[in-house]
């Protein structure tokens, strides 16, 4: 997991492209965009042509329902047991929520691109977060790795 972002509420379509816009670029992925989306960026081989950052939010915090967003990229949010073996994320809203796990065998791994999960960490990485309004917009950046 690179990073998650939850808000309590529905997103107009502007709003969605925003923050795929933020995401995208952040995590190299602009490419990976439809042509047509308004942040979609060609790569040319190893370069991608950079889009007018001004054009969309410069952080998840600038878009109103927040609830929840963890930010692999942001080690100093992550409290470590052992290693790399991580045993709380923090939140980066202004909500304080934390994503926990005390067993250390079964605690996700920080790794260069995020966090990694294996099957056990999935079933018992707890979070503080248990709102779930009515209408709800989530984004995760995630990358598969298949063994």
């Amino acid at each position: 997991i690179a990073e998650v972002l939850v808000y309590s509420n529905y997103f107009t379509t502007g709003q969605r492209q925003q923050v795929e816009g933020y995401l995208a670029n952040k995590w190299g992925l602009a490419s990976q965009l439809p042509t047509n989306h308004p942040y979609y960026a060609p790569s040319l081989g190893n370069f991608t042509i950079p889009k007018n950052i001004t054009s969309y939010i410069y952080s998840p915090k600038s878009i109103s329902g927040l609830a929840l967003w963890l930010d692999a990229a942001d080690k100093t949010t992550f409290t470590f047991s052992s290693g790399c073996n991580i045993q709380v994320w923090k939140d980066k809203s202004t909500n304080n929520y934390t994503v926990n796990q005390t067993t250390v065998s079964n605690q996700p791994v920080a790794t260069s691109f995020g966090v990694q999960l294996n099957s056990n960490a999935i079933s018992y990485f707890n979070t503080t977060y248990t709102a779930f309004p009515p209408s709800e917009t989530i984004f995760y950046v995630m990358n598969y790795l298949f063994f």
